[in-house]
């Protein structure tokens, strides 16, 4: 099966050249463009982002809701290629994507978007005009003519997070598709198109090579706000080539956790407890900042933090069944070969450590009594460590500030708002459920910004000049 991918406005088909990406039996052509051609359609998508201004968010919310809902009805041509084709090309599972991408896809929905725009704006109309602010004066959002977003692929249907908030404030987008999932994303861009030209008019989404930096440098030159997705090295690289003029929104490796409360630890709680977290470590193998890799759970005398451990390995195996590990790559593969290795050789000499695996070691399982953070190479392979004091966890945590996001916790209310004003101060920004580590809000504040926010620019008219101003009104004595 062969795909044209992207989506280029105002250039002509016969004009493109297009680059083969091969997925086993699966072809994706994807738009290269000169930097004469991106910079025609930069210059267009800037003159046409006109129009998408004098959109009403409203309307926009409702063209974004029907591409969604198109994604999502199981009888439509589109999603039906989503779940042929993202399976084969990606290694996950059929049942691991139409679930998955559902859950994903249900974030984007029009209440839920609307819902995102009051939580980052108090009045979402100070988008469409001037709106009265608390110090007297009057605000107005001006969205980037274009924001560039460098794409990662690591998670179907990741790109939709970016695209989706920057034409909500409505602005224009060059977007780089990912070489290891170009699907999603310009199918996202087609079917916009199909139901508003206008809107597509404002989103050319093409492909380089990362590394490729003079098609990036024209991207970024008419761009006023850069996004970038991926490792460290990549976007510190990414970084240099930005000028201090633009702005840089950086979404670079972070590191997720879950901690359980021996109030959690209940004969009537733990065994849908297990499910939950293992369901975590499956949905999409680790592969997403938000998944946990490691887990701590507090020593309890009833159920203990092994025989919970070992109710996780149980709630791992069975679900294996249902949605079985991706196909990893060699250099995966050999990385989580080379760590069970390790883990298993600690064992032999060390009785408060345990291996726990299956017979294909399609998941990994950790015990140990000693603390520590320590990354997991993903795919499935879990840390569990015990603890007695959530002060222990902070001292440990502490060092890698920089690196946490998300803390699944199962405890009281009470233990819960104690717990997360101390994991607050040293890094964490993102609180869940256990069951929704994986499933953020479309509202929550990314890496500690503004999703949306963070993609305008502030305008303000001052109460001194509307005073003034009152001087020369036709009625002034």
């Amino acid at each position: 099966m062969e795909f044209k991918l992207g989506h280029i406005p105002f250039i002509e088909e016969k004009q493109l050249n297009y680059k083969r990406l091969e997925f086993a039996d699966i072809t994706g052509l994807v738009p290269i463009l000169s930097e004469q051609q991106l910079e025609t359609v930069a210059l267009q998508i800037k003159k046409n982002k006109k129009k998408l201004s004098e959109y009403s968010t409203d309307y926009i919310i409702n063209v974004i809701d029907q591409a969604i809902h198109i994604l999502l009805d199981r009888n439509s041509p589109w999603r039906s290629q989503v779940e042929e084709v993202i399976p084969q090309i990606t290694g996950y599972s059929y049942e691991t994507i139409k679930v998955g991408f559902t859950k994903y896809l249900s974030r984007f929905r029009k209440h839920e978007l609307s819902r995102f725009l009051t939580e980052d704006f108090t009045n979402p109309n100070i988008l469409n005009q001037f709106v009265p602010n608390s110090k007297g004066g009057y605000s107005k959002a001006i969205s980037s003519d274009i924001v560039t977003h460098l794409w990662s692929g690591n998670v179907p249907g990741l790109p939709l997070w970016s695209l989706i908030s920057s034409l909500l404030v409505k602005s224009g987008n060059i977007c780089k598709l990912p070489k290891s999932e170009p699907f999603i994303g310009s199918w996202f861009a087609q079917i916009i198109n199909e139901i508003d030209p206008t809107i597509g008019a404002c989103i050319a989404v093409l492909y380089w090579q990362g590394g490729v930096t003079d098609i990036e440098r024209i991207a970024i030159k008419h761009s006023d706000i850069i996004i970038g997705y991926g490792d460290n090295n990549t976007l510190n690289e990414v970084s240099k080539r930005i000028p201090v003029t633009k702005r840089f929104l950086s979404y670079n490796e972070k590191i997720s956790l879950a901690i359980i409360s021996k109030e959690a630890l209940k004969p009537n709680k733990v065994k849908s407890l297990a499910q939950d977290i293992a369901l975590e470590i499956i949905r999409y193998d680790q592969q997403g900042c938000y998944s946990p890799q490691m887990i701590f759970i507090e020593s309890s005398l009833k159920i203990t933090p092994k025989m919970f451990a070992q109710m996780i390995k149980s709630a791992l195996q069975q679900l294996e069944l249902q949605y079985p590990l991706h196909t990893l790559s060699i250099d995966e593969s050999m990385e989580r070969l080379n760590r069970l290795k390790d883990e298993e050789m600690k064992s032999l000499f060390n009785n408060n450590r345990e291996v726990y695996t299956n017979k294909d070691s399609s998941w990994v399982l950790i015990y140990q009594e000693e603390l520590q953070f320590t990354p997991s190479p993903l795919n499935r392979f879990i840390r569990i460590m015990p603890f007695d004091d959530i002060h222990n966890l902070v001292h440990i945590f502490s060092p890698f500030k920089n690196y946490l996001q998300t803390v699944g916790i199962a405890a009281s209310v009470e233990t819960t708002f104690k717990w997360c004003e101390k994991l607050a101060n040293i890094g964490a920004n993102r609180f869940s459920s256990i069951n929704s580590m994986t499933l953020p809000e479309a509202a929550w504040h990314h890496d500690g910004g503004f999703n949306l926010k963070d993609l305008v620019f502030y305008v303000d008219i001052e109460q001194s000049l509307l005073q003034k101003s009152e001087r020369y009104t036709t009625y002034e004595i």
